[in-house]
């Protein structure tokens, strides 16, 4: 049920004994259930276990043999938080150190235990990607993207997806134990229900020695949301670092498109910059052009031009140019994109340097 709702409670007594019982009780509590047993804050420190709340009790006043009274009561869960609660019914509740107000044949059959999820914020991630893409070079500087997602029922407010990367203290165990390290993390205002937000982060691998790590993306790492499934925030993808990187850094560091430099085609150049401390061997530039659309997402990019460089030296400088047939295309703007190193046969210190683009206008 939605926090704030009215949670309506009945208890259905039953004497099952030989003579007529009375007065008595019966006493209404709860209790949150936290996923994690003890539960353990943020930082990692163990807590108390939660105690019951009572939050009601109904009396009886006489229950004849054989005879059933209904005990109902209310709780009002406007001010509870998010998660699952077990919900207790107690007939004539024993007081420590005492016994209830029943002499009873049987005291183990007066309670009746349920859970109730009060629904929430739930904030969770759709995935973490990396690039490049793993295995990689020790000195890559890695790209990394986790997508938050609040799956609840209702909007959470401040928050921040962390990033780690973790050790793996025993990878021949049956339940792997990382030690994790923080990379940083990014905070956010708020989040709404099913509106997705992105957070990136970049990791520095040079003080890795090669071998094979965890990445970890945990969102809500300040525990500052209280949510419904606290057991759904954190993802974990697989590292593994080799040797150290060519050291090549390719850049697209300029691209000028000419609509008019013929009545029949378009002229596209890229300036491409080996950003690097080590040569580049062959490699691959590619063109493609997508038409710009006001709203939604466009059409897949179409491939105009390939070509293949053969090397570039450090600190060296190129450019390639293609031609785009006009004929085809019909008015209005377009998205050139030049996109060096296409194949990815360049393991290189920074990929996000890639790709360039400009806009054209057909009239």
């Amino acid at each position: 049920m939605k926090r704030g709702q009215t949670l309506r409670l009945a208890a259905n007594v039953l004497n099952l004994g030989d003579v007529e019982a009375g007065p008595f009780v019966v006493e209404f509590s709860y209790r949150y259930a936290p996923q994690i047993t003890p539960p353990v804050t943020p930082s990692g420190i163990v807590t108390e276990p939660v105690p019951s709340i009572r939050f009601a009790a109904g009396p009886v006043t006489r229950l004849g043999v054989g005879k059933g009274a209904r005990v109902q009561a209310l709780l009002e869960t406007i001010d509870l938080r998010p998660g699952m609660y077990s919900i207790r019914a107690e007939i004539d509740p024993i007081l420590p150190g005492a016994q209830g107000a029943v002499r009873e044949e049987n005291e183990t059959n007066n309670v009746f235990e349920t859970q109730v999820l009060i629904q929430g914020p739930d904030l969770t991630l759709s995935g973490l990607e990396l690039s490049p893409l793993s295995p990689v070079a020790r000195g890559d500087v890695l790209t990394l993207k986790a997508t938050a997602l609040n799956v609840g029922v209702e909007a959470a407010g401040r928050f921040s997806v962390g990033f780690s990367w973790c050790r793996i203290v025993n990878p021949t165990g049956l339940a792997p134990e990382f030690q994790c390290t923080e990379i940083g993390s990014v905070s956010f205002t708020g989040i709404a229900v099913g509106s997705p937000i992105l957070a990136e982060g970049r990791f520095d691998t040079s003080a890795l020695e090669p071998g094979e790590y965890v990445l970890r993306a945990t969102v809500d790492s300040l525990g500052e949301v209280a949510e419904q499934d606290e057991m759904n925030n954190e993802i974990l993808v697989p590292l593994t670092i080799g040797g150290t990187p060519s050291g090549a850094d390719l850049a697209a560091t300029n691209l000028v498109v000419n609509s008019g430099w013929s009545t029949s085609s378009a002229r596209s150049t890229v300036k491409i910059t080996n950003l690097g401390t080590a040569d580049a061997q062959s490699f691959s530039v590619q063109f493609s052009y997508a038409p710009v659309v006001k709203l939604g997402t466009g059409p897949t990019p179409t491939v105009f031009f390939t070509t293949q460089v053969a090397s570039l030296a450090h600190g060296a400088t190129t450019t390639i140019q293609a031609l785009l047939r006009k004929s085809p295309l019909a008015a209005g703007t377009y998205r050139i994109t030049a996109l060096v190193d296409a194949g990815g046969a360049i393991r290189e210190k920074d990929e996000e340097n890639n790709s360039i683009s400009a806009l054209m206008t057909l009239p």
